[in-house]
């Protein structure tokens, strides 16, 4: 890696970045549409292989694995989120109302 390489490492333009947006987006909506969480998964190559091409081409190879990665995270997170709604927990962004509050001044 440079400095030790020959080569400085490549500047990405906004142009660049943006082709590699959206070709993130047309894979992960392919995935979406198949039901498949992981860009790794074999399924995702058969049902998604051009988008995924698009995707490894237009983007650098850091970008490809920190958005598949934090797309799994969000998958994730997503499902924890659920999890503790459904067994009565509720986000930390909600009001508590005083009904809530338990008394604790006995």
């Amino acid at each position: 890696m440079w400095p030790f390489d020959s080569a400085p490492p490549k500047v990405i333009h906004t142009n660049e970045r943006q082709k590699c947006w959206e070709a993130r987006d047309g894979f992960f909506q392919c995935l979406d549409k198949n039901r498949i969480v992981s860009g790794t998964d074999p399924r995702a190559k058969s049902a998604c292989g051009e988008s995924q091409s698009k995707f490894n081409d237009n983007c650098i190879k850091m970008w490809v694995d920190y958005f598949l990665q934090k797309r799994i995270a969000d998958v994730q997170k997503a499902a924890r989120i659920q999890q503790l709604e459904q067994a009565g927990y509720k986000p930390l962004d909600s009001p508590i109302t005083v009904e809530e509050v338990p008394d604790n001044r006995q």
